[in-house]
């Protein structure tokens, strides 16, 4: 245990020497509290080795030494709380520990990129409405031409039909006249043709019958009378000349009415064959052809009727849909102009939204460019240390960023203390224990606190060391208020863990580690010493426990602090 514990005390030393080369002030060591006689016996600190030390029965306090910066448990922190887009670069300050006022003035930012980006902004909102104005009056005047051409193609397209109605009109009775015609034309020629099939050709027929009947009679007629006449020529020729010349007479006469008759009898049969083969035929065939011929052109003109309304009708459609597409188009003028305008008011909404949020926000950030005072008292310059940083330094000139912590005004009513509590020695402390704390400018204040918050993990000491110690940042809190207190001093904190109650012990410079084993030199007769094996216990960073080898009243020799010190 001594060889560990003299090892660790060798790795603190060294430690030690490393953070205070890097201005890093932590020192953890275990220290001893002694009660009564106990506490007397640790005075001597020089580095002669003819010190010595009387072997005791007693108690010792096993406690954690470690040194921490006193600061106020609250600050009035100053920042710049905007945006700060133009940058904040630091126009006047105060002295770094200035005593000031509440409303003082502190630190104060130059303020002509935010005065110049302000003026540029409300010439930018002028000009968006400017613009704005413009483009309404564009986007009017563009659709009042629009739609006056729109409206002209709609009366045009209005007169169109009301034309093409009329045409058609005109078209569709000249039509009617023109199909009733054809009708009319068409129903003559199948009223004559069937007049002549169903009367005119039998009448004729039965006339030219009769006629031939009628001649056929005549004809026998004849025949009888001229047989009549030759039969009386034949008995005129027994009688006298004037009887047979008038006989005579009558028999030429008789065969003259034969012959007419005769010739007649042919001449109506030849007129009934002439009307059978020729007549008739071709009557008929013309009526049949001018039937044909008029209900041809009354198909035609049907069809041509028909082709024209459909002809008509195609070209009202498209009359009639040039007509929907131009209202359609104005509607969707009229709409699309509406959606322009609503593009454009909530494009200029949008962007006189941004601006004018832009220009608050500079303004709001022009007025916050110089940070006052909230309080009476110190003021401290630059953000909280933070471990493995160098502190940022203020001065005239010096860029910050927006939230940048740049002064502080602690309230010197509450302090507390921060510290750093070795890895190895977390398993020791808690929250709710009490430590001493005590400033080597003030020793005559003693202060006590108690322990109210320890980090959950823990971190190296040095952040860009990989070989450095890892702590474990520790708050303590104090009651104690004294005007002399300042944040940012140093305080020595004792945090007891344990006390080791009657039991014999020495200091730690009273061991050594050798081959493994522990020993000490005791004093012998005659100012010499001799070389003890012993055992050992608890231990302190400055007193360890003697559980064999020694006895109470033994004197021991002590050694310095730059000797070989022994662990177990």
């Amino acid at each position: 245990m001594i060889n560990k514990l003299t090892t660790g005390l060798k790795s603190l030393s060294l430690r030690q020497k490393w953070v205070t080369g890097g201005s890093l002030a932590v020192l953890v060591l275990l220290g001893l509290s002694l009660s009564g006689k106990s506490s007397d016996k640790s005075s001597s600190t020089d580095d002669q080795l003819d010190r010595y030390y009387k072997v005791e029965r007693g108690d010792f306090n096993i406690s954690v030494l470690t040194r921490g910066e006193l600061d106020a448990i609250k600050n009035y922190e100053l920042r710049f709380d905007g945006k700060g887009k133009p940058g904040l670069r630091i126009e006047q300050l105060v002295p770094d520990k200035s005593e000031v006022k509440a409303g003082e003035p502190v630190i104060s930012f130059a303020a002509e990129d935010y005065v110049d980006q302000i003026t540029q902004l409300e010439e930018d909102i002028a000009d968006l409405k400017t613009g704005y104005a413009d483009d309404q009056n564009f986007e009017e005047e563009l659709f009042e031409v629009n739609m006056r051409t729109l409206e002209e193609s709609l009366d045009d397209s209005e007169l169109n039909i009301s034309l093409f109605l009329e045409a058609q009109s005109v078209a569709r009775d000249k039509s009617i006249s023109t199909l009733t015609e054809a009708g009319n034309s068409y129903q003559t020629a199948q009223d004559a043709l069937n007049k002549y099939q169903n009367l005119d050709y039998r009448s004729q027929r039965k006339q030219k019958q009769v006629a031939i009947d009628t001649k056929e009679q005549e004809y026998y007629d004849a025949l009888g009378e001229f047989d009549k006449t030759n039969e009386e020529l034949a008995e005129a020729r027994l009688k006298d000349a004037d009887t047979r010349e008038k006989a005579e007479r009558q028999v030429m006469l008789a065969e003259k009415k034969l012959n007419n008759a005769l010739a007649a009898w042919e001449t109506a049969r030849k007129a009934d064959r002439q009307f059978r083969r020729y007549d008739h035929p071709q009557t008929e065939r013309k009526l049949l052809m001018n039937a044909d011929k008029t209900e041809l052109d009354l198909k035609r003109n049907l069809v041509k009727a028909e082709s024209d309304r459909i002809q008509a009708e195609r070209r009202y459609r498209k009359l009639v849909r040039d007509h929907q597409n131009i209202l359609d188009r104005m509607e969707e003028r009229e709409e699309k102009y509406t959606e322009e305008l609503e593009r454009l008011a909530t494009e200029f909404e949008t962007k006189l939204e941004r601006l004018t949020e832009r220009l608050a926000e500079l303004k709001e950030d022009y007025a916050g460019l110089i940070l006052r005072a909230p309080v009476d008292g110190i003021v401290t310059l630059g953000a909280p240390p933070k471990r493995g940083r160098e502190p940022k330094e203020l001065m005239v000139g010096t860029n910050v960023a927006p939230k940048e912590i740049v002064a502080r005004i602690p309230d010197l009513s509450q302090f507390l203390v921060r510290c750093d509590i070795p890895e190895i020695y977390r398993s020791r402390i808690q929250t709710g224990q009490i430590a001493l704390l005590k400033n080597a400018a003030l020793p005559d204040l003693e202060m006590q606190g108690r322990i109210n918050e320890i980090a959950t993990m823990s971190q190296r000491l040095n952040r860009w060391d990989a070989r450095s110690p890892r702590v474990y940042e520790t708050k303590i809190s104090t009651e104690t208020t004294d005007a002399r207190l300042m944040p940012g001093m140093t305080v020595e904190v004792e945090i007891k863990v344990a006390t080791v109650q009657d039991v014999l012990y020495v200091p730690l410079e009273a061991v050594y580690n050798k081959e493994g084993n522990t020993y000490c030199k005791r004093r012998s007769g005659l100012g010499g010493s001799e070389e003890v094996q012993i055992s050992t216990g608890r231990a302190s960073d400055s007193f360890v426990e003697i559980t064999d080898g020694l006895d109470e009243g033994d004197t021991v020799l002590l050694h310095a602090s730059g000797a070989s010190q022994a662990g177990s």
